[in-house]
């Protein structure tokens, strides 16, 4: 009977790492799955009160990384001027909701 050859031992371990690394991902894709159910759960509960999904995420979005935010909305308002969609003070809208101090975390 023949000796294992060198590496047979790491080869083996090797396997075994990767299979305990695949079953932590598959435990951690499960977690993820519950965790956004319930993150949905919740932005169905805002809307049932009467806030907007969308303007709940905006406003999350902002809390986060508000600098990001202000260039996001900087660069809309861009758009929204070339393309001729400002509102009837020749205003986009987003400046206006900006300027009455709405669209922060206040």
């Amino acid at each position: 009977m023949s000796k294992p050859g060198p590496g047979h031992n790491s080869a083996a371990n090797a396997e075994k790492a990767l299979r305990g690394l695949a079953s932590r991902i598959e435990q951690l894709d499960e977690e993820i799955s519950g965790l956004n159910a319930e993150k949905s759960d919740a932005y169905k509960e805002a809307k049932r009160l009467g806030f907007p999904p969308d303007a709940l995420r905006g406003a999350l979005k902002y809390r986060k990384d508000p600098e990001k935010a202000d260039e996001k909305t900087a660069e809309m308002e861009r758009v929204l001027e070339v393309l001729g969609r400002a509102q009837g003070d020749g205003t986009p809208r987003a400046t206006r909701v900006h300027a009455r101090g709405g669209g922060g975390d206040e």
